[in-house]
């Protein structure tokens, strides 16, 4: 079950809600924490909201998700991500891919993810293949997850849903207190 705070919130009142990354990580209790950036669609803002939380968190890591639709590509982009995914999921952690400039995956570890992972998934391999990614991560700190089908398969610590022009809501796995 998740807690969900009423309403939405801007991007700059997350900072009025959490002031570090250490705030987070005390109050959530767990082996790793677990943090859900998700969107009802492409472009508002789940990655530049993961890059501001990552720079907050020191030793967090970040997974992004990219998911292969069956009808072609959802953004009418040609970028040949949805074609080249074969396999049921890849697990990418080559540096040179990681780190190609203009890349949301780029652009994470640039805001100081101690590890970006990539997940390339059909969705028939994305459980199998999200549980393998997360597994990669065990000797960090948390996991900001950039991905909306993720939900599916996993509960997070906490789910930012981010609705777009700066507005997000915060669903969390346990009440927590903030002091």
């Amino acid at each position: 079950m998740l807690f969900c705070l009423p309403g939405k919130f801007r991007y700059g009142e997350l900072s009025c809600q959490f002031n570090t990354g250490k705030q987070i990580s005390t109050a959530l209790k767990g082996i790793m924490k677990i943090i859900v950036v998700s969107g009802k669609k492409s472009g508002v803002g789940k990655t530049y909201l993961a890059q501001h939380l990552l720079k907050n968190f020191s030793r967090w890591s970040a997974l992004k998700v990219t998911v292969s639709k069956k009808e072609g590509c959802p953004h009418g982009k040609n970028c040949g991500i949805c074609p080249e995914i074969k396999k049921p999921f890849y697990i990418i952690k080559d540096r040179k891919i990681i780190n190609q400039a203009g890349k949301d995956t780029a652009r994470l570890k640039e805001s100081g993810a101690s590890e970006v992972i990539w997940l390339k998934a059909k969705p028939q391999g994305l459980r199998e293949g999200l549980h393998k990614a997360l597994a990669a991560f065990l000797d960090c700190e948390g996991v900001v997850v950039e991905g909306t089908s993720v939900l599916k398969f996993i509960q997070p610590d906490i789910n930012i849903h981010v609705y777009g022009n700066g507005k997000y809501k915060l669903c969390f796995k346990t009440p927590i207190t903030v002091r």
